[in-house]
């Protein structure tokens, strides 16, 4: 049997998040600050593509199946950027959430067939 709160764990660190929290006090701060220089820059990535979209956007207005595929790609964008800075912003809790359900589903309390 596969087991899913593992395989989440691997997953996330592969994207890079790392849910450690007992190092060092200057160890701590110098990964803090790159990882949050590593997360701006992929939002700045992601947000940058927006640009060429909307001119392609404004370009092809009177094409409309050519317009709504672009904006539906910006949209797509625009929800991907919210996510990512949700995730960012409540990565912990998220951590937390995770630990309780893995507590239940070990625990015989919550059954995923």
């Amino acid at each position: 049997m596969i087991d899913l709160f593992e395989r989440q764990r691997f997953c996330l660190r592969v994207m890079g998040h790392h849910f450690v929290r007992d190092r060092s006090q200057q160890s701590r701060r110098w990964h803090n600050t790159r990882c949050t220089y590593k997360y701006i820059l992929c939002l700045f990535l992601v947000v940058s593509a927006q640009v060429p979209m909307i001119n392609y956007t404004i370009y092809y207005i009177d094409h409309v199946e050519l317009a709504t595929a672009s904006l539906s790609i910006c949209f797509t964008n625009i929800l991907t950027t919210v996510k990512i800075i949700t995730f960012l912003l409540y990565k912990w809790e998220f951590a937390a959430l995770m630990e309780k359900l893995e507590e239940m589903y070990y625990g015989g309390r919550f059954v995923i067939k």
